[in-house]
């Protein structure tokens, strides 16, 4: 999207390079990678930048109000209603779609946002990686907020592990070595020290929880929360109810309290207009709507053809919100068809009473009518991906 570095990098690039970092990111893994990841980076001019920190700023004020707890209290399921102090989300990402405005201005639109973690140790290697290989102008960073590849992971651990011994952190998800973002927890204990766990080898003891580590049954006394919710099932003994001596990196409810169910209460230029289904009104017609399920990975459950039939199918309507659809525009110029593209910004909150702060990004790039790997088969110049941001 910045013209100069496109053209640039578009005539240097070379499928040599290419499969050389797939290669580096393979043998990081010890396979496969089971996501794809682009050819190139993403380019991101400073308007679109700020436009789009403009826009997280709106809703973290919005998160950080008096009141923020008591409006989203009803987004929590029973069985996720955990007992005892809640701390604020440690991590929270915002995804933006690359738009164009009336007058053919690049313009952000947030159309998703996490109170949940993301591939914060992955995006730290593959800045590396394409730095090292296509050699990216220092004029362009990943970083936000003055930070620097050293002092975003020395921020990283210290939120993570704070003074706290790292073989007492986990990294807790459902079977961590099936995961397609296992990469990611290979980093994160390379990086950080904090091994992933499966939340079914967790051992506990009234309100202590424990694991094995090399055989020896050790103390967890901080929990990076992987796990996502929609994973659950009965086989899974872990009693979110019950109240426990850990700190939770992020608090479980921060998966519901920071996610779509937001999006209703927020009215901004860079902010398709969503509603609950349940008290959707026809405020804009169905065939320029998306429908969503409220807590949902990947893409699963989205509605892009809406009409009346299939919102009459829909159980509970207060479960999924309505959006007005936006249309990502194919700003990336590719060697064959142009690509689309979608800009995560994550947040990071240094201490418990600060404020978080914009420190890093992914970006995915898509040819299909969707971004995700399901939408993008057979096609090349899509995938996983970053941004850099122009710093003149």
């Amino acid at each position: 999207m910045i013209p100069e570095f496109r053209k640039t990098f578009n005539a240097s690039f070379n499928e040599t390079d290419y499969g050389n970092i797939c290669e580096e990111l393979n043998h990081i893994a010890g396979k496969k990678l089971d996501f794809r990841v682009a050819e190139t980076p993403v380019f991101v001019p400073k308007k679109l930048q700020e436009e789009m920190i403009r826009t997280c700023e709106y809703v973290i004020d919005f998160i950080e109000s008096d009141d923020f707890l008591k409006k989203t209290d009803t987004a929590i399921p029973h069985q996720f209603l955990m007992n005892g102090t809640e701390n604020k989300a440690q991590f929270m990402v915002f995804d933006f779609a690359v738009t164009t405005n009336e007058k053919q201005e690049l313009k952000p639109a947030l159309i998703e946002l996490q109170g949940f973690p993301s591939l914060f140790a992955f995006q730290y290697q593959l800045d590396q990686i394409y730095r090292k290989t296509f050699r990216i102008s220092e004029r362009v960073t990943s970083y936000l907020s003055n930070k620097t590849s050293s002092s975003y992971i020395d921020l990283l651990k210290h939120i993570l592990v704070g003074t706290e011994d790292p073989k007492e952190v986990v990294l807790l998800d459902l079977h961590p070595e099936k995961q397609k973002t296992e990469i990611d927890f290979i980093l994160t204990e390379k990086l950080t020290g904090v091994k992933a766990v499966c939340i079914k080898d967790i051992i506990e003891e009234d309100t202590h929880l424990y694991y094995l580590r090399d055989g020896k049954k050790t103390r967890i006394k901080r929990i990076f929360n992987r796990f996502v919710p929609d994973e659950w099932t009965p086989s899974i003994a872990f009693d979110f109810n019950k109240e426990r001596d850990v700190e939770w990196i992020n608090h479980p409810h921060s998966y519901f309290r920071i996610s779509k169910f937001l999006l209703p209460f927020l009215r901004h230029e860079c902010i398709p207009e969503t509603y609950f289904l349940s008290d959707f009104k026809a405020q804009f017609s169905l065939r320029d709507s998306v429908v969503k399920p409220l807590f949902s990975f990947a893409g699963n459950g989205v509605i892009m053809d809406v009409n009346e039939e299939n919102l009459r199918e829909i159980q509970n309507t207060k479960d999924w919100i309505i959006q007005k659809k936006i249309n990502y525009a194919p700003v990336i110029e590719t060697p064959n068809e142009p690509a689309k593209t979608e800009v995560r910004i994550f947040y990071f909150r240094e201490t418990p009473t600060s404020r978080p702060i914009p420190v890093h990004n992914l970006a995915r790039i898509s040819k299909g009518t969707m971004i995700g790997t399901q939408f993008n088969k057979n096609k090349d110049w899509v995938g996983g991906s970053i941004a850099y941001f122009d710093q003149a």
